[in-house]
């Protein structure tokens, strides 16, 4: 099956990469740029092809000036790459295929030239693993200081994240199963070795509704990488996030990147997972990107901001499952909603995926609407306090995509 791997956009400052210098930001999530790739890769858990990179912005970068990403792999700009330019700001690269296997590690670039205007870059690729009944959850650790694991207590961290600002409150990154199926294979990757020379290390394990179950992980001294191989099943609506824990005393504490595969029940049903443990506003409407870093803002709704969008490719989208760390209380109500903007077009609307959760909930689910989106289309998750004065809380969230068969697209030109 085909898995839309979603990243960029963001209101911040932050989610806009430097006009006159390379940058790199995560392939799944959004997150800062920075001038090194280092601390911030993803790792692919199983061989397969990377194709139909997308790339939106929301304005062109001006005459004689241009914007590129690039799938960046183990180091290597790859052949999967956009250019907008002039008064263009949308592209596609329907053309390159990329190869991958199990360890290969991957980021998105971005290359400006002439001091190009900027504005949050927007991209979605299609990950087809070699073994089309299986999914996979990109993730990492934030670079940086606030990336590091920790010598001396277990954090948490989400099964797909852009980068991963470790803490140890786990509720903030338990994520909710859309739909069922089961976990198979993980991969874990260091930016160093964990304790050189010696025995301690660090061990991921994968957590289901807070408790720790068999899908462990354990690199020590001089490795940098370890894996797992074991089925575990997982229902709609159970919770799961990893538990990231010091074995010993470790001597360095390296920043980690880590691919996971799952197969769902229902073949084709690719799983897309947001968090953010910003705290959402207790009576503004506000909006966000589908999928993050850890610590992606709310902004306020104004259908005019569009930097929150994620564009697709034409798909069916469906089973809207959301979580709360804490309920929101007596009488106060949430309201979820995915918003669609069809490109070029505005306004955009309110679609039926909606979720609301009140009073001593922590969870709720759309299981009946689905939402088709066609090429380019715009996404991003809307969520109304319903003026009631609900309290800040933090959320995650899931969606099922399932994206149409390229034999049968209307517009014919896509490859592969």
């Amino acid at each position: 099956m085909r898995v839309p791997v979603l990243g960029g956009g963001g209101t911040n400052v932050d989610y806009v990469p430097p006009a006159g210098s390379t940058t790199y930001s995560a392939l799944h999530g959004n997150r800062a740029w920075t001038a090194a790739p280092d601390g911030w890769y993803q790792v692919v858990p199983i061989a397969g092809i990377f194709s139909h990179l997308l790339y939106a912005a929301r304005g062109a970068p001006g005459a004689g000036k241009s914007s590129t990403i690039k799938l960046f792999k183990n180091g290597v700009a790859t052949a999967l790459s956009v250019t907008i330019e002039g008064a263009v700001n949308k592209g596609e690269d329907i053309l390159n295929n990329v190869s991958a296997v199990d360890g290969d590690l991957v980021i998105i670039q971005h290359v400006p030239f002439n001091t190009p205007s900027l504005f949050a870059p927007k991209h979605m690729v299609f990950f087809t693993p070699a073994d089309t009944t299986k999914g996979v959850f990109l993730g990492n650790t934030e670079g940086g200081a606030t990336g590091e694991l920790n010598q001396f207590l277990p954090e948490y961290a989400s099964v797909a994240c852009g980068g991963a600002r470790l803490n140890d409150i786990e509720a903030y990154w338990q994520v909710p199963m859309p739909t069922s199926g089961k976990f198979t294979y993980a991969r874990v990757t260091l930016d160093a070795a964990p304790d050189p020379g010696g025995a301690a290390g660090y061990r991921f394990t994968l957590r289901k509704d807070g408790a720790d179950t068999l899908f462990v992980i354990t690199i020590t001294g001089n490795n940098t990488t370890g894996t797992v191989t074991t089925d575990i099943p997982f229902a709609a609506d159970e919770a799961y996030n990893w538990k990231i824990e010091p074995i010993g005393l470790p001597a360095a504490t390296p920043h980690a990147g880590w691919g996971i595969v799952y197969e769902p029940d229902i073949i084709g049903e690719a799983i897309i997972v947001g968090q953010t443990y910003d705290v959402m506003h207790s009576t503004n409407t506000e909006m966000n990107t589908m999928t993050h870093w850890s610590i992606t803002t709310w902004a306020t709704f104004s259908d005019a901001a569009q930097d929150t969008e994620t564009h697709l490719w034409k798909m069916t989208i469906k089973k809207f499952h959301v979580r709360f760390d804490l309920s929101p209380g007596w009488t106060k109500i949430y309201v979820f909603t995915l918003y669609k903007r069809t490109w070029n077009v505005t306004p955009g609307a309110d679609t039926a995926l909606t979720v609301t959760i009140q009073d001593a909930d922590t969870m709720g689910s759309d299981d009946v609407n689905e939402v088709d989106a066609v090429d380019y289309d715009g996404i991003r998750m809307k969520c109304d306090p319903n003026a009631i004065g609900a309290p800040g809380r933090r959320s995650t969230w899931t969606v099922v995509m399932v994206p149409t068969p390229l034999a049968t697209r209307s517009q014919g030109q896509f490859i592969g």
